[in-house]
């Protein structure tokens, strides 16, 4: 006999953080490179949202057959969005954000015709 779906209880938060925490934990003994194992030890312990968690289980996952390749990606070190949890160090986001500041001054500037459709009197 095996436990309905509609039976089973969703996991809470606290558990899926702690079995990603333990994962890359398991994995971090594994990468090859110094400089990748240092910075996600670092991240390790300071992140608890589950997007990031599995962002840096990823890059480590991927840190072990391609340490050289990582390595060059992450000099300026692991820096994460604080509203998605993506990781940002191989993004250059600095261009993303110029290109909305400008948008949004483009949108202050022009101005909208008002939609003043009355329906008419019968």
């Amino acid at each position: 006999m095996g436990i309905k779906k509609e039976d089973q209880k969703p996991l809470s938060r606290g558990f899926i953080v702690e079995s990603l925490t333990m994962r890359i934990e398991a994995l971090v003994h594994l990468i090859k490179s110094d400089v990748i194992r240092a910075a996600i030890s670092s991240k390790l312990g300071e992140i608890k949202d589950i997007k990031a968690l599995y962002q840096l289980l990823s890059l480590a996952q991927a840190s072990i057959e391609n340490s050289e390749l990582i390595e060059n990606k992450i000099k300026g070190g692991l820096t994460f969005h604080p509203i998605t949890g993506e990781l940002l160090s191989e993004l250059d986001y600095t261009e993303i954000v110029d290109y909305f500041i400008e948008m949004g001054k483009n949108e202050m500037n022009t101005v909208k015709p008002k939609n003043n459709n009355k329906p008419k009197a019968v």
